[in-house]
């Protein structure tokens, strides 16, 4: 417990230990825990563990669309469980914490009487959920096509409004339904904060404001990042995102802990590694469309 750990003592493999319990008890929750993600942490099975190496990503247990209108006592090929034509790159990402931060961990542990393994364990899975969301948000929109692209007008010279986010969801059709999320800037979300009827009733309310409750727009749970992309023009364009079920994968290893030297400052540092592949798929299984469209708004 927390009354026995010294300060100037760190044990990677405790820390390890305490992350890979905190992921096996909450799982890697990102964009609020949202459906559009599929999270897999099985990455380090499939062997090498190498920046830029190319992996056939599957659907992770999706099961694909009906063949419909079988012969009577005719066999179907089976759909495999991975899409031979989408590949994505291997990545990893880093940190280095400082030893100041563990000490200080310690003696929060100690004044909160918890453990400072704990501690550390929580905010080490908390700040790669973040750093995972960024990466979804680039990756969702990175490379979609034009025709899943919704500009309010064609010039996105105006603010987002109620209409537009209707609008952009029939560029998917029926499927519209299985939208399940959507992402917006900050200063995106604060013109929708603004929208009112003609009685000054207001369209969106933040349930986040003092509450734990997630905002939610036309039914849709709200994710706010300033993440989401931002033209360099003047002035700029938003692009906010709809995510449909599914539409992105995060798969990636259990990170890893260990203690070292900064060569740099010759400081001892602990450092935090993790090897992933955040991709958007080019389609979800059984259809033709990807899982993610773009309404772009001044």
């Amino acid at each position: 417990m927390s009354g026995g750990t010294s300060s100037d003592v760190f044990i990677p493999q405790v820390a390890t230990d305490a992350i890979l319990a905190g992921l096996s008890d909450e799982g890697m929750k990102v964009l609020y825990g949202s459906p559009a993600v599929v999270v897999d942490s099985s990455l380090a099975a499939q062997g090498e563990m190498k920046v830029g190496r190319k992996l056939t990503i599957p659907y992770f247990g999706m099961i694909p669309g009906w063949t419909d209108e079988v012969p009577e006592n005719t066999a179907i090929e089976p759909v495999k469980a991975t899409e031979t034509v989408e590949e994505a790159v291997l990545k990893q990402m880093r940190v280095e914490v400082e030893w100041s931060s563990w000490q200080q961990m310690v003696l929060r542990g100690r004044s909160l009487r918890l453990d400072p393994y704990t501690l550390f364990a929580s905010q080490a899975i908390e700040r790669l959920g973040q750093a995972f969301e960024k990466r979804l948000i680039i990756t969702a929109r990175t490379d979609l096509s034009a025709s899943y692209i919704n500009a309010a007008p064609a010039d996105a010279s105006q603010t987002i409004s109620w209409d537009a986010v209707a609008d952009t969801k029939q560029l998917l059709g029926d499927a519209a339904r299985k939208i399940v999320m959507i992402s917006t800037h900050s200063k995106v979300k604060t013109d929708l904060v603004k929208l009112k009827d003609s009685i000054a009733r207001p369209y969106f309310v933040d349930a986040m404001a003092g509450t734990a409750e997630i905002p939610r727009l036309q039914g849709l749970p709200l994710f706010e990042s300033d993440f989401n992309y931002v033209s360099s023009d003047s002035p700029p364009k938003y692009d906010s995102l709809l995510l449909q079920k599914g539409a992105l994968a995060l798969w990636h290893s259990m990170p890893t802990v260990e203690a070292a030297k900064d060569i740099r400052s010759q400081t001892n540092v602990i450092v935090l590694n993790v090897f992933y592949i955040a991709y958007r798929y080019k389609h979800l299984p059984g259809g033709t469309k990807p899982g993610v469209l773009i309404l772009r708004t001044r």
